[in-house]
């Protein structure tokens, strides 16, 4: 298991990858547009995560962080290595993800409220 780690992480992270977030010829319109709004849904995703680096950064001393962060990537972690189809695995992953995203946010939350206070400081 500890080889497939690295796979495992980035399947339930960051799929579905961009290349299924076209439209295919042979699927029938539904699942296209769900393709499409699946693929803006984590082009935004790709955006938002980097900032749970930052969030992780910040507060990893906090036992706060690590309460939200660990149970919800080992949710994510145990539908990645468990589920091998990508659409199930995004509904599955769900709960896990969103605290994800969620510290994420505040993460980018505190980014921007550190560089406008940065920026006005200087000003001053």
């Amino acid at each position: 298991m500890l080889i497939h780690t690295p796979r495992a992480v980035q399947v339930g992270l960051f799929s579905p990858f961009p290349d299924q977030w076209l439209p295919h010829p042979e699927a029938p319109p539904v699942r296209n547009a769900y393709r499409v709004l699946g693929g803006l849904e984590m082009a935004v995703l790709y955006l938002v995560l980097p900032f749970l680096l930052y969030a992780g950064w910040c507060w990893w001393r906090r036992p706060a962080f690590w309460v939200l962060f660990m149970p919800a990537l080992a949710w994510v972690m145990v539908y990645a290595y468990t589920v091998p189809v990508v659409g199930a695995l995004v509904r599955y992953r769900f709960p896990g993800y969103v605290i994800l995203v969620a510290l994420a946010v505040a993460g980018l939350a505190q980014a921007w409220c550190i560089g406008v206070v940065g920026v006005v400081r200087w000003r001053l």
